[in-house]
């Protein structure tokens, strides 16, 4: 998997954003989120990014983890903002 071309990734003090350039929209990302985009960016599969958040944050449950990332990944697909191989 992997961000979608028309889509750009930024930071600017601490706070990430997903800017989509072919909406003129952009998404603001929690710790959370900006975790999972990394995980993209780096090529882990989603299997690792549910492992590396779940490191992360070991007072959560694994089940409510991975279920967050499966969801967050299943938005930003259906936004076209991911592309899943």
């Amino acid at each position: 998997m992997r961000i979608a071309d028309h889509i750009v990734v930024e930071t600017v003090d601490d706070q990430s954003v997903l800017l989509d350039l072919n909406r003129n929209t952009y998404f603001a990302l929690n710790r959370v989120g900006k975790m999972v985009i990394q995980g993209i960016t780096d090529g882990l599969s989603k299997d690792d990014i549910q492992n590396s958040v779940c490191e992360c944050f070991p007072a959560q449950p694994r089940e409510r983890i991975a279920d967050d990332v499966a969801a967050f990944l299943a938005h930003l697909e259906s936004q076209e903002m991911l592309i899943v191989s």
